[in-house]
């Protein structure tokens, strides 16, 4: 395995780079080569069989599984389905690479694997699964201590290996083939939830020195020409993926935004693949009992709220992220808020997503 690592890090310097930062480790007990999303395990009689181009390959495979923390980010969603979501898109970034062989029974899907992880988890979780036949089931569960919400092991590897690329050819990561594309959605910042909602929030009194909120999410920044409210839709996502206790911290912290802005108006909905509601946006309402308990499809929230007069300042949703979400974005600026161990941000296909827990 040292020669292969060593065959990576003098013609892949992006590849060869992270390689310095993975715990290698050679083990009989794993069948091909696995991952944790810390260290690397490779079976030594699985590697005899393959040519060196089709090792360094394996290894690179696995090492971009760490890279992209595919194990932390896997949440709650079915393991099968976000291993080959995962390898769709490491064997694509490997082929537009060059230079490395995959190995034969290798997953391709070359129309899904410009898409981030989570929406080709999205794409083939709807479709005809029986198709896929994993070659590799080389996704371990994530240690505790590098589950998704927490700080990454591996950000600083991809900022290292990214930059020692470049200085071998500064073209890297240009190309159509779009390497750089997966990586690009973990490095965005993200905000916490209540600094998100303190751009909608913070020219609630009414004067004339403050922004037009409706248009904050839009990237536009007009100014206030006459006093006016805050108007929310906020919607608590009551489906069967989302456990008690993520339900009761949506609760929790809706009842504290509520408690410190008392003159926010607007609807409260209940929402699986159903919406229930309105019911009034009250302290009080929140002691109803949640309705739900079925599928997810965040569709009949955002057609209620396009088709609503006065139209809302904001939309606010609760949610893991595991639904259907409408094929246009609403014209309405969203804002997603997502337990630990929910969908990745790059997975929701419009508006800001905020974290709870951890920092937040």
């Amino acid at each position: 395995m040292r020669a292969a690592r060593r065959r990576v890090l003098a013609r892949h310097p992006f590849f060869g780079t992270l390689a310095l930062f993975a715990d290698w480790r050679i083990d009989e007990s794993v069948e091909t080569a696995a991952t944790d999303g810390r260290s690397i395990w490779l079976a030594p009689g699985y590697a005899a069989t393959l040519s060196d181009p089709q090792l360094s390959a394996v290894l690179v495979h696995e090492l971009l599984h760490c890279a992209l923390e595919h194990p932390q980010r896997r949440g709650l969603r079915e393991p099968f389905l976000w291993n080959v979501a995962a390898d769709i898109v490491v064997n694509g970034m490997i082929a537009a690479e060059g230079g490395l062989e995959l190995p034969e029974g290798t997953i391709r899907e070359s129309a899904l694997e410009r898409l981030s992880t989570e929406e080709i988890y999205e794409q083939i979780r709807r479709g005809d699964t029986g198709r896929f036949a994993l070659g590799l089931a080389d996704l371990l569960a994530a240690p505790d201590d590098i589950v998704a919400g927490g700080a990454s092991p591996w950000a600083n590897a991809r900022e290292q290996a990214m930059a020692a690329a470049r200085r071998r050819n500064p073209g890297w990561g240009t190309r159509a083939g779009g390497e750089l594309r997966e990586i690009s959605r973990l490095s965005a910042p993200e905000l916490p939830w209540h600094e998100l909602l303190w751009r909608f929030l913070a020219s609630a009194q009414a004067d004339y020195q403050g922004f037009d909120r409706r248009f904050v999410g839009r990237g536009l920044y007009l100014e206030v020409l006459e006093p006016q409210g805050l108007r929310l839709a906020v919607a608590v996502d009551t489906s069967g993926s989302v456990d008690s206790e993520a339900l009761g911290l949506f609760m929790s912290e809706l009842d504290g935004v509520l408690g410190a802005y008392p003159d926010i108006d607007g609807e409260l909905f209940f929402a699986d693949a159903q919406v229930y509601g309105p019911f009034p946006l009250t302290r009080e309402a929140l002691g109803r009992h949640p309705v739900g308990g079925g599928g997810t499809s965040f569709e009949p929230f955002f057609r209620y709220v396009c088709m609503s007069e006065p139209v809302p300042d904001l939309c606010i949703y609760f949610t893991d992220g595991d639904g259907s979400f409408p094929s246009e974005p609403p014209r309405v600026p969203t804002l997603w808020v997502v337990p630990p161990g929910g969908k990745a941000s790059p997975g929701f296909p419009f508006g800001d997503v905020a974290r709870l827990g951890g920092d937040n």
